[in-house]
């Protein structure tokens, strides 16, 4: 498990993918997705080649060892569910949908994931009923 430090350094770089629905809410989709669509299959790349590549792997763990997840070893990271969601997100729904779905994903999850793991004691599975309040 990442410390709750590490947790917060991982949520600030989860909240720069808010940079995604503000595009959105300046510019039309067709662009978002030209350029949220080669981020999302670069991502998907790095971790492909992360898990089937002991070189990659190691020069990945040596920047973000400490703010992976245990499940994501050996699995996509939450960066690549990000942008695959994001992309799918604006494909399927209209602009306004989109940008209240993807700043809801964004500040929500993150929310969730800090209070959670910070005064989380009532736990249902994995998830704590206070990190899901806070969503």
């Amino acid at each position: 498990m990442i410390t709750f430090n590490n947790e917060i350094v991982r949520k600030l770089i989860h909240l720069s993918s808010l940079i995604v629905p503000l595009h959105l809410y300046y510019f039309d989709k067709t662009l978002t997705l030209y350029i949220l669509i080669p981020i999302a299959i670069a991502f998907l790349l790095i971790d492909f080649l992360r898990i089937n590549n002991p070189k990659v792997e190691n020069i990945y763990s040596f920047f973000f060892n400490s703010i992976t997840r245990s499940e994501e070893k050996k699995s996509l990271t939450g960066a690549s569910y990000v942008f695959i969601s994001s992309c799918l997100i604006i494909l399927l729904f209209d602009k306004e949908i989109a940008i209240i779905s993807l700043l809801i994903m964004t500040i929500s999850d993150t929310m969730a994931a800090l209070i959670g793991r910070k005064y989380g004691s009532i736990r249902v599975g994995k998830k704590s009923i206070e990190g899901s309040m806070a969503f």
